[in-house]
C-alpha cells in the first residue's frame, strides 16, 4: 500500500498543533478565498509517530482536523478547530469559534484568532508556523462505486461496518455492544470516516478516522504503515 510521494512532507512537524498565535510576516504566492475551497491534506511525522492533518473548506469557513498514529492501524482524530477565515494578500486571517474536546468527543466553544503567514502553488497551499512550512495538498473525496456494501472484520460476522452510495456508514461490534454511525468519503488513495453517534456517547459525538486502502473486489483493507491493517471481507467464514 505505497503512499503516493506528493502527500508526504519531509520534515517532523511539532507545528501539527497548528493553531497558535503566530506573526503574519510570511511571503508567497497571491491567495484568494476561491482558490481555497475543497479538501487539503497534509501527512508527516512527529519523533517518529505519523500525523496527518486535514482541511475541510467551503465559503468562508473551515473545519481543520489533526491525526496521529495510534498502536493499531489507524490515524485517528487528536485535535480540530471550526471557524471562519479571509485572505489579506499572503496572510490567512483566522477566527475560530469552536474546538474539539477529546475527552468528550465533541465541539465547544472556544473563540480565538490570529494570522497565519500562506503561500500557493498549483494544487498546494503552504503555511507557516514557528518558522515552519507545511504543505497541504488538495484531495477530491467523494463515494466512488465499489464501497457500498457490509464489511465484515476478519471476515467476522460480530463486527462489521455498513457503507451506503449516498455516503452513511455504520458500524456494530456486538461482542462489546457499541455501534457508531456517520458518513465515509473516499480518494483514490484515502478512506476517511466521521462518526457523529456512539452508543456510549450519543448525539453530541464527533470523531474522525483517516486511512490508506486497498480495494481489491471482496476485500477492502485498511492502514496506515503498510504493515498493520484492518482486514474488511464482504463475505463472512462459515
Amino acid at each position: 500500500m505505497k503512499k503516493p510521494e506528493l502527500v508526504i512532507i519531509a520534515a517532523a512537524v511539532a507545528a501539527f498543533i497548528l493553531f497558535a498565535a503566530c506573526d503574519s510576516s510570511g511571503g508567497g504566492g497571491s491567495v484568494t478565498e476561491d482558490d481555497l475551497q475543497g479538501i487539503w491534506v497534509a501527512v508527516g511525522e512527529d519523533e517518529g509517530t505519523a500525523k496527518a492533518m486535514l482541511f475541510d473548506i467551503s465559503g468562508n469557513e473551515f473545519t481543520r482536523i489533526a491525526y496521529t498514529e495510534t498502536i493499531y492501524p489507524d490515524m485517528v482524530q487528536e485535535e480540530g478547530s471550526k471557524g471562519t477565515f479571509s485572505i489579506s494578500g499572503d496572510t490567512m486571517k483566522v477566527t475560530v469559534a469552536e474546538e474539539w474536546v477529546d475527552y468528550e468527543n465533541g465541539w465547544a466553544s472556544d473563540p480565538d484568532n490570529f494570522d497565519i503567514p500562506i503561500s500557493m502553488s498549483g494544487d498546494t497551499f503552504t503555511i507557516n508556523i514557528d518558522d515552519q512550512d507545511v504543505t497541504f495538498y488538495k484531495k477530491s473525496f467523494s463515494n466512488p462505486a465499489g464501497f457500498e456494501d457490509r464489511w465484515y472484520l476478519n471476515a467476522d460476522d460480530s463486527i462489521y461496518m455498513d457503507l451506503a452510495g449516498n455516503g452513511n456508514y455504520s458500524y456494530v461490534d456486538t461482542d462489546a455492544s457499541y455501534n457508531s454511525s456517520g458518513t465515509w468519503s473516499a480518494t483514490s488513495d484515502m478512506f476517511r470516516i466521521i462518526e457523529t453517534y456512539g452508543s456510549d456517547y450519543g448525539e453530541d459525538y464527533y470523531y474522525e478516522k483517516l486511512y490508506y486502502y486497498e480495494l481489491d473486489g471482496s476485500n477492502l483493507k485498511f492502514s496506515w504503515d503498510e504493515t498493520e491493517m484492518y482486514n474488511f471481507s464482504n463475505v463472512t467464514i462459515g
